[in-house]
Protein backbone atom coordinates (compact mmCIF):
# COMPACT_ATOMS: atom_id res chain seq x y z
CA UNK A 1 0.00 0.00 0.00
CA UNK A 2 1.38 3.40 -0.86
CA UNK A 3 1.90 6.10 1.73
CA UNK A 4 0.49 8.54 -0.84
CA UNK A 5 -3.04 7.45 0.00
CA UNK A 6 -2.76 8.92 3.46
CA UNK A 7 -3.75 5.62 5.07
CA UNK A 8 -1.20 4.04 7.40
CA UNK A 9 0.06 0.66 6.22
CA UNK A 10 -0.41 -0.81 9.68
CA UNK A 11 -3.60 -0.98 11.67
CA UNK A 12 -2.20 0.03 15.02
CA UNK A 13 -4.26 -0.79 18.05
CA UNK A 14 -2.14 1.59 20.06
CA UNK A 15 -3.43 3.97 22.66
CA UNK A 16 -1.06 6.88 22.31
CA UNK A 17 1.93 5.77 24.34
CA UNK A 18 3.07 2.99 21.99
CA UNK A 19 2.90 5.33 19.00
CA UNK A 20 4.93 7.92 20.88
CA UNK A 21 7.78 5.39 21.18
CA UNK A 22 8.16 5.56 17.42
CA UNK A 23 7.87 9.33 17.48
CA UNK A 24 10.45 9.71 20.24
CA UNK A 25 12.94 7.59 18.31
CA UNK A 26 12.23 9.73 15.26
CA UNK A 27 11.98 7.19 12.52
CA UNK A 28 14.59 8.88 10.37
CA UNK A 29 16.72 5.82 11.14
CA UNK A 30 17.53 6.97 14.64
CA UNK A 31 19.34 10.14 13.56
CA UNK A 32 18.88 13.38 15.43
CA UNK A 33 16.88 11.78 18.18
CA UNK A 34 17.05 11.97 21.93
CA UNK A 35 19.88 10.08 23.65
CA UNK A 36 17.25 8.70 26.05
CA UNK A 37 13.52 8.15 25.92
CA UNK A 38 11.21 7.34 28.79
CA UNK A 39 8.62 4.65 28.22
CA UNK A 40 5.66 4.34 30.54
CA UNK A 41 5.17 1.26 32.65
CA UNK A 42 7.22 -1.90 32.66
CA UNK A 43 6.68 -2.93 29.05
CA UNK A 44 5.06 -6.19 30.14
CA UNK A 45 1.62 -5.46 28.65
CA UNK A 46 0.99 -7.23 25.37
CA UNK A 47 -0.67 -6.05 22.19
CA UNK A 48 -1.72 -7.49 18.86
CA UNK A 49 -1.14 -5.73 15.54
CA UNK A 50 -2.67 -6.34 12.13
CA UNK A 51 -1.31 -5.10 8.82
CA UNK A 52 -3.90 -3.02 6.98
CA UNK A 53 -3.73 -5.01 3.73
CA UNK A 54 -4.53 -8.18 5.67
CA UNK A 55 -7.43 -6.41 7.38
CA UNK A 56 -8.78 -4.96 4.13
CA UNK A 57 -8.67 -8.30 2.32
CA UNK A 58 -10.54 -10.06 5.11
CA UNK A 59 -13.13 -7.30 5.48
CA UNK A 60 -13.93 -7.62 1.77
CA UNK A 61 -14.04 -11.42 1.94
CA UNK A 62 -16.21 -11.33 5.05
CA UNK A 63 -18.63 -8.86 3.47
CA UNK A 64 -18.99 -11.12 0.45
CA UNK A 65 -19.24 -14.48 2.23
CA UNK A 66 -20.43 -14.03 5.81
CA UNK A 67 -24.09 -13.47 6.62
CA UNK A 68 -24.29 -14.71 10.21
CA UNK A 69 -25.05 -12.37 13.11
CA UNK A 70 -22.04 -13.37 15.23
CA UNK A 71 -19.07 -11.01 15.02
CA UNK A 72 -15.77 -12.17 13.56
CA UNK A 73 -12.54 -10.88 15.07
CA UNK A 74 -9.68 -10.10 12.74
CA UNK A 75 -6.21 -10.14 14.19
CA UNK A 76 -2.70 -11.31 13.57
CA UNK A 77 -3.04 -14.33 15.79
CA UNK A 78 0.02 -13.24 17.75
CA UNK A 79 0.86 -10.86 20.52
CA UNK A 80 3.99 -9.04 21.57
CA UNK A 81 4.95 -7.28 24.77
CA UNK A 82 5.43 -3.53 24.57
CA UNK A 83 9.02 -4.10 25.67
CA UNK A 84 9.67 -6.50 22.76
CA UNK A 85 7.85 -4.19 20.35
CA UNK A 86 10.05 -1.31 21.42
CA UNK A 87 13.18 -3.45 20.94
CA UNK A 88 11.98 -4.36 17.44
CA UNK A 89 11.27 -0.73 16.52
CA UNK A 90 14.64 0.35 17.94
CA UNK A 91 16.38 -2.20 15.76
CA UNK A 92 14.44 -1.28 12.64
CA UNK A 93 15.04 2.47 12.97
CA UNK A 94 18.61 2.15 14.20
CA UNK A 95 17.96 3.91 17.50
CA UNK A 96 20.99 3.57 19.75
CA UNK A 97 19.77 5.68 22.65
CA UNK A 98 18.69 4.42 26.03
CA UNK A 99 15.16 3.44 26.94
CA UNK A 100 14.22 4.12 30.54
CA UNK A 101 11.07 2.35 31.77
CA UNK A 102 9.07 4.42 34.24
CA UNK A 103 7.24 1.86 36.36
CA UNK A 104 5.48 4.66 38.26
CA UNK A 105 3.37 5.14 35.12
CA UNK A 106 0.65 2.66 34.12
CA UNK A 107 1.21 -0.24 31.76
CA UNK A 108 -2.37 -0.01 30.57
CA UNK A 109 -4.50 -3.04 29.95
CA UNK A 110 -2.24 -6.08 30.52
CA UNK A 111 -3.42 -8.01 27.47
CA UNK A 112 -4.96 -7.13 24.12
CA UNK A 113 -5.29 -10.23 22.03
CA UNK A 114 -8.24 -11.30 19.91
CA UNK A 115 -9.78 -14.73 19.52
CA UNK A 116 -9.64 -15.11 15.75
CA UNK A 117 -10.80 -18.73 15.66
CA UNK A 118 -14.10 -17.80 13.98
CA UNK A 119 -12.24 -16.14 11.08
CA UNK A 120 -10.20 -19.30 10.66
CA UNK A 121 -13.26 -21.58 10.90
CA UNK A 122 -15.52 -19.52 8.61
CA UNK A 123 -13.01 -18.32 6.01
CA UNK A 124 -9.80 -20.26 6.63
CA UNK A 125 -8.31 -16.81 7.17
CA UNK A 126 -5.03 -16.02 8.87
CA UNK A 127 -3.04 -12.80 8.72
CA UNK A 128 -0.21 -13.03 6.22
CA UNK A 129 2.07 -10.13 7.16
CA UNK A 130 4.49 -10.82 10.02
CA UNK A 131 4.81 -7.92 12.46
CA UNK A 132 8.49 -7.18 11.77
CA UNK A 133 7.95 -7.07 8.01
CA UNK A 134 4.86 -4.90 8.45
CA UNK A 135 6.83 -2.49 10.60
CA UNK A 136 9.60 -2.46 7.97
CA UNK A 137 7.01 -1.28 5.47
CA UNK A 138 5.27 1.09 7.89
CA UNK A 139 8.31 2.98 9.19
CA UNK A 140 9.17 4.66 5.84
CA UNK A 141 5.50 5.64 5.43
CA UNK A 142 5.48 7.09 8.93
CA UNK A 143 8.76 8.94 8.36
CA UNK A 144 7.32 10.48 5.21
CA UNK A 145 4.13 11.50 6.99
CA UNK A 146 5.83 13.17 9.94
CA UNK A 147 8.84 14.43 7.99
CA UNK A 148 11.41 15.96 10.23
CA UNK A 149 8.89 17.49 12.64
CA UNK A 150 10.11 17.72 16.16
CA UNK A 151 8.54 15.17 18.51
CA UNK A 152 8.39 14.91 22.25
CA UNK A 153 11.24 12.97 23.81
CA UNK A 154 9.35 11.77 26.86
CA UNK A 155 6.67 9.22 26.17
Amino acid sequence: MSGKTGAPPYVLTMQGSEERYVQAMRVEHGKGCAPEITAWGTGSATREFLYVEDAAAEIVEGAEKYAKPEPVNLGSGGEISIQELLKMIRSLVGYEGTVRWDATKPDGQPLRYLDTSRALAEFGWRAKMPLQEGLRKTIPWYAEEVGSKSRTQVV
